[in-house]
């Protein structure tokens, strides 16, 4: 049996880059994940790749700068895993921007996807880990 078996964890920013690889690695320990991120062209592929080794991987598609979106793959979560034991905050945008140059519409874009994002996936995933008494949530 191998570390994470039929753990279900939900990985935003999940689609490339190291989000991608995090993805990989849980499913490879035996988790079924869920995988969400803006293109939907890399999340199924992955997701299909991901399946082809025999392993569990779902793509939905969300943009995590959102309430909406991050309510949403915590409940596909649970209703695809019957429960969430882990979430990932991987999603992240990092423009190359001085900081002379960063208007307001361009820090708040930052603010709603690298700190908001993560904090209402984080609320909606603990009101399932709280019930369960058991659950992890790592931020990147």
């Amino acid at each position: 049996m191998t570390r994470l078996q039929d753990k279900v964890i939900a990985i935003n920013g999940g689609t490339k880059g190291i989000g991608a690889g995090i993805a990989r690695v849980c499913a490879a320990e035996g988790a079924f994940v869920i995988l969400a991120g803006r293109s939907g062209d890399e999340g199924e592929a992955l997701a299909a790749d991901i399946r082809s080794r025999g392993q569990k991987a779902v793509f939905f598609r969300a943009d995590t700068s959102g309430t909406d979106d991050c309510f949403a793959l915590i409940e596909k979560t649970v209703e695809l895993g019957g429960r969430i034991d882990g979430l990932v905050n991987n999603a992240g945008i990092f423009p190359n921007v001085s900081l002379l140059d960063t208007d307001e519409r361009l820090f708040d874009q930052v603010m709603a996807v690298n700190i908001k994002g993560s904090f209402f996936a984080i609320q909606r995933a603990l009101k399932y880990m709280i019930k369960q008494k058991s659950g992890s949530i790592v931020n990147i």
